[in-house]
């Protein structure tokens, strides 16, 4: 399309939707005349492009200031002059002073039908809004030389003023909107337009979102558009970064919410994926916000998992938002990572069961059984028989003795009883911070091929989508990326070591050598339970710590803490853990996610728990099922997780939160003195119709209190 032609476009939608200001004007084809017909935006849009294409100009209003070629005399059977060779100049706005001085000669006559084609005019066409408002400062390259004040105090005072010109003003920003996606790199002009589109006001207004937003978030989606908006985009302030990202998330939100077809095919959301994605990587490298201001709920809610990974797997099939995982949340990571375990288990088995019919002798499942007084040597025995590749076909668990078909609660169980042994202190892999709960590799155990099979079996539960309660300090994330832990980390694992470590950098009434008397040497006790000493570095015991290398020892300390007095028992746990844990969902995963995925989410919202929970004997109108609510919502948190504990086996909810998960309550009798009793490998709560909520208070705050996190079965 020429330029001649768009501007013509541009000039003939203007006239038939806002008039060229002549009153008693006779040209069917102009707003002005009081006997046309009122065109809506779609038809003028259509009107305007027939008329155009025409190559006519005999249409135009003489009195309108058209950017293309004008008839001398409005006569009808005039010919038409021949279009001029030079190119006619494109109206613009200088500055705010220009286009109030406008404003306010039409206040005077309280006719705005000059603000309504400058305003139409210049925010409609591309290259006016280009050559307008550019800063008197020539430093302003990370601006794309805007004047943002005198920008900002036009779109102030186009608020202000009447309704036609407001509506001529948001006519014409759709157009520009629309106008601004071209084929290959965007210009700098180009560049220009969105940013002073999207810091318009107007494009914030929900009605606004589709008419302008979406077609601008479109243009502005391109490999060459979003490294041109990366300067700018980067030189933002704080307060206008989180403005930027909180207006695209807006928009996923509402699109993902009110759309009704596939998200992974909707144009305008998977641009809006590719436009946020810059400012995500802004925020990693800047680390203005926390990670999880890039969450989409509504987003994560309407993806479809099955189809997103298969478009993920297969990029030929369509667009992933797996591709752009920092938009969504943990669950949904979770659930594909569930799916990515299924396929596998599948293919495991189909092949397990081909090699079967060609004699091969193999097993479709991965089998253990073990008894209940040697479940950890049992466990761990079994799984050192099988092949690695064995490990990632479906778990069945046989407990020697009992009856029961495995269909999820018997390996949750197993994992359950295996958790409670294996971190205990008497096991002696494990050291426990009593005050912080948290436990950490014991530097002194060297039965480094258990590690590895203890990292096989957490790894296992991950692949079997089983959490479990296992408190690891922040730091054991960290190590998995390859990242050093930092003070802040300490704290997590040893809030007394974290605060000795405070006091001797913030020290300031002297020097900390003849204060705090430490040398780079640490204590520690060996496994005879004896003192034992580590140099921190040569000959650490002869150096004093003092002012001016005290960073040097509580950064060597940490090192020898979370990385040199466990290295052999770490990287053996890893090694197993790795073996189950290193597939491409796994590594959607954030650092900081790793740990809702293993342990789930310490935050229990019970009103969500009650929404999904289901009763059998009872309904949820029942009185003792009211009352039984009303007494859990009235616990106190550490009530609630031993509650949570006693049910299912973890003080945690799953990755998502409680209404994630799958809770049952079924009637247990009538009234009587029992205690409620539970079993947690299915979540399910025996609960007996007690007559009281006083009554069914005392006996269920005593069963918890009483029954170490496992229920009374």
């Amino acid at each position: 399309m020429s330029e001649l032609l768009k501007r013509n476009i541009q000039t003939y939608f203007v006239q038939l939707t806002q008039g060229c200001g002549r009153p008693g004007c006779t040209n069917p084809n102009c707003a002005s005349n009081p006997t046309a017909s009122k065109q809506d935006q779609p038809t003028a849009i259509k009107t305007a492009f027939a008329l155009a294409t025409k190559n006519d100009v005999s249409n135009l209003c003489a009195s309108f200031p058209a950017n293309g070629p004008v008839p001398s005399t409005p006569t009808p059977s005039a010919p038409p002059p021949k279009p001029s060779p030079v190119k006619a100049e494109v109206p613009f706005i200088r500055n705010y002073e220009e286009f109030l001085s406008v404003v306010q000669a039409a206040r005077e006559t309280n006719v705005f039908t000059a603000v309504v084609r400058l305003v139409g005019s210049v925010f409609g066409d591309p290259e006016s809004l280009s050559k307008s408002f550019r800063s008197p400062d020539p430093n302003m390259e990370l601006s794309y030389d805007i004047n943002q004040e005198d920008l900002e105090k036009t779109y102030e005072l186009i608020r202000q003023l009447p309704e036609n010109v407001q509506n001529s003003f948001r006519y014409a920003l759709e157009r520009a909107a629309l106008l601004t996606k071209a084929p290959g790199a965007p210009s700098t002009s180009t560049i220009r337009i969105y940013i002073m589109l999207l810091n318009c006001p107007i494009v914030t207004e929900e009605e606004q979102f589709q008419t302008i937003l979406a077609p601008l978030i479109v243009a502005m989606a391109s490999t060459q558009a979003r490294e041109g908006m990366m300067d700018y985009w980067r030189g933002l302030s704080r307060e206008k970064f989180r403005w930027a990202v909180d207006l695209i998330q807006n928009f996923i939100t509402k699109r993902s919410r009110s759309t009704n077809g596939p998200i992974n095919s909707d144009n305008f959301l998977t641009s809006a994926a590719r436009v946020i994605q810059p400012l995500f990587e802004i925020n990693e490298e800047m680390k203005m916000f926390d990670f999880s201001v890039f969450y989409n709920e509504a987003l994560s809610e309407r993806a479809e998992v099955i189809d997103d990974y298969r478009n993920w797997k297969d990029s030929s099939r369509g667009f992933s938002f797996c591709n752009y995982s920092f938009l969504l949340t943990p669950f949904y990571k979770s659930q594909l990572l569930y799916i990515e375990s299924k396929v596998e288990q599948r293919s495991r088995r189909a092949q397990a069961i081909g090699q079967y019919y060609m004699g091969v002798d193999t097993i479709p499942f991965l089998g253990i059984r073990v008894k209940r007084e040697s479940v950890v040597q049992d466990t761990l025995y079994e799984l050192g028989q099988y092949p690695t590749e064995d490990l990632r076909k479906e778990l069945r668990v046989h407990f020697v003795g009992e009856e029961g078909v495995d269909e999820g609660g018997v390996k949750k169980e197993l994992f359950q009883l295996i958790v409670k042994e294996i971190f205990d202190p008497k096991f002696g892999m494990f050291i426990h911070n009593s005050e912080t709960g948290a436990y950490w590799f014991n530097p002194n155990s060297t039965d480094f091929a258990e590690f590895q099979l203890i990292g096989t079996l957490l790894g296992l539960a991950i692949y079997n989508n089983v959490i479990l309660e296992v408190h690891f300090p922040k730091f054991m994330y960290k190590k998995m990326y390859n990242v050093k832990a930092d003070l802040e980390d300490i704290k997590s694992y040893d809030p007394s070591l974290y605060q000795g470590f405070r006091k001797l950098l913030e020290y300031s009434e002297g020097d900390v050598e003849d204060i705090f008397g430490l040398t780079f040497q640490v204590t520690y006790k060996n496994e005879f339970g004896e003192n034992a000493t580590f140099d921190l570095k040569e000959n650490g015991e002869q150096i004093p710590v003092t002012n001016e290398n005290r960073e040097e020892y509580v950064r060597l300390y940490m090192e020898y803490l979370t990385e040199t007095s466990v290295k052999q028992q770490y990287d053996r746990f890893y090694k197993g853990f790795s073996t189950l844990c290193s597939s491409p969902a796994f590594h959607l995963f954030r650092m900081e996610e790793i740990e809702l995925l293993i342990c789930g989410v310490s935050t229990l919202n019970f009103h969500e728990l009650e929404k999904v929970t289901h009763y059998e004997g009872y309904t949820k109108d029942s009185d003792v099922i009211r009352n039984f609510w009303e007494v859990i919502h009235s616990l106190s948190e550490e009530q609630k997780k031993k509650f949570l504990s006693f049910t299912t086996g973890c003080d945690r909810a799953p990755i998502g939160g409680l209404q994630n998960m799958r809770f049952s309550i079924t009637r247990a009798g009538e009234d009587s003195d029992r205690l409620p009793s539970a079993h947690t490998c299915f979540n399910h709560l025996l609960l007996p119709e007690y007559s009281t909520k006083e009554k069914l208070k005392e006996r269920l705050v005593t069963a918890i209190g009483n029954s170490e996190g496992f229920g009374m079965l």
